[in-house]
């Protein structure tokens, strides 16, 4: 867990970022609270926090990226409102947010129930603004020269999908581009 004296200017130009710590040191929801090492707490009440953590789903719906820490961070505007984001890695080892998104969009006449909820990571979520399907989105990135889908193995190990079939892989020492079939 690191721990900063002030904080630091977040991943994500807007956030500050207060603590960054690895998934398994989130401390546990007490009363709709989770309170951390340096006296901080967060709220757990929101949908959002529901979604990613209290449901477990870190991962992006679309592309597949998974979160791989979290970070007590909060924005500018309101700097003594902290929050908990949880970011994935993509393909390059920037990080990336995951976020909450409406299934059917409010502006459409979604609602803010779970079963009207998934996990998106800010790209995929940017990309499919109110109209785009899954495969809409996918074929958007693949355009943009991105990863369509990351994969994760009990290893550590992972794939990113250019293609259906054509993938690269971050283990040392294996080919990193293999290609079994055109797409």
């Amino acid at each position: 867990m690191e721990i900063y004296e002030t904080p630091i200017q977040g991943s994500m130009s807007r956030h500050l970022r207060y603590i960054k710590l690895s998934l398994s040191e989130i401390p546990p929801i007490v009363d709709h609270v989770m309170t951390f090492p340096n006296g901080m707490t967060c709220n757990a009440k929101s949908p959002r926090m529901r979604l990613l953590w209290v449901h477990k789903n870190l991962t992006c719906t679309f592309c597949g990226i998974s979160a791989a820490f979290a970070a007590v961070e909060s924005h500018e505007a309101t700097k003594d409102n902290a929050h908990l984001n949880f970011y994935g890695l993509d393909h390059n080892g920037k990080e990336v947010l995951l976020t909450w998104d409406h299934i059917q969009p409010k502006s459409l006449g979604g609602s803010n129930a779970m079963g009207n909820s998934q996990c998106l990571c800010t790209i995929c979520n940017g990309l499919k603004g109110n109209d785009k399907t899954e495969k809409e989105v996918r074929n958007e990135r693949r355009l943009r020269g991105l990863p369509i889908r990351y994969e994760y193995f009990g290893d550590g190990s992972k794939k990113y999908f250019w293609t259906r079939k054509q993938f690269t892989t971050d283990l040392p020492g294996e080919a990193q581009n293999r290609l079994t079939g055109e797409d």
